[in-house]
């Protein structure tokens, strides 16, 4: 008896949390989707690097980054219920794995959420001036201090 109990309570919220999900996704819709409601941070990393592109999308997140021979960073931008999370990953022969997470409200002035992501990342202490070591190597990678997203020439 109890278990069909809590077999309908796990129905119950499956089909909530599903409504929920489809419900969200149809609100980015109806405000352009992610790439519009977005752009700024879109175009940010889109510009960090001439091989930078979007990866995946679907209602509800985006990835957006790009892949060189040893090294790949990527974004995942990702609509909540009422915020946005941002995971930045990068994996790098050279400087191992790092990882950084932020969550914004979703109506937060885009430009202060990465002057946030700029910080934070040159913050990393494992990537704080590794930028021209990666050039040095020829690896291509994003480049944040210009806060443009813009690569920098060494």
């Amino acid at each position: 008896m109890w278990w069909i109990i809590i077999l309908g309570l796990i129905v119950f919220v499956m089909i909530k949390f599903a409504s929920d999900n489809h419900e969200q996704s149809n609100a980015v819709a109806k405000q352009g989707g992610m790439r519009k409601k977005y752009k700024r941070l879109v175009d940010f990393v889109l510009a960090g690097n001439e091989k930078a592109q979007i990866m995946r999308e679907d209602g509800t997140s985006l990835t957006v980054g790009c892949v060189s021979p040893g090294v790949s960073t990527y974004f995942d931008i990702i609509q909540g219920f009422g915020d946005v999370e941002i995971i930045w990953h990068t994996k790098s022969v050279i400087m191992g794995n790092h990882k950084l997470k932020w969550n914004f409200n979703e109506f937060y002035d885009q430009d202060k959420m990465i002057e946030k992501i700029n910080h934070d990342i040159e913050a990393e202490k494992p990537v704080r001036g590794a930028y021209k070591t990666f050039h040095k190597y020829g690896i291509l990678i994003f480049n944040f201090r210009r806060g443009k997203g813009a690569q920098q020439d060494w």
